[in-house]
């Protein structure tokens, strides 16, 4: 059963993930006005706070505050990866995803 509540857009996109313990480079392969899929070889817990610096198309980086809502190893069919909610983020950056997700 599908929770998302906004559709996601398949879009690779450079980011990098902050967190407490550091910082590591990943890809995002999706991404809505809500949240975003980072894939990596090793995902973080479950509602671990994180930032994100999103490299957009138009050489636009945007930073987004968000939560780990799920995590997964890769398997055959799917690398492994995160899904985040983000939870904070300015007008501008708002705009800016809103622009690409639309």
């Amino acid at each position: 059963m599908e929770k998302r509540h906004q559709p996601r857009i398949h879009k690779r996109m450079k980011a990098e993930v902050h967190t407490s313990e550091g910082m590591t480079y990943s890809t995002a392969i999706d991404i809505s006005k809500g949240g975003i899929f980072i894939t990596t070889p090793d995902p973080l817990t479950e509602g671990e706070n994180v930032t994100l610096s999103i490299k957009l198309d138009e050489g636009k980086t945007v930073s987004v505050k968000g939560i780990i809502r799920w995590s997964r190893p890769e398997d055959d069919e799917n690398p492994a990866g995160m899904g985040i909610m983000f939870n904070e983020m300015s007008e501008e950056d708002k705009t800016s995803i809103k622009s690409i997700t639309s």
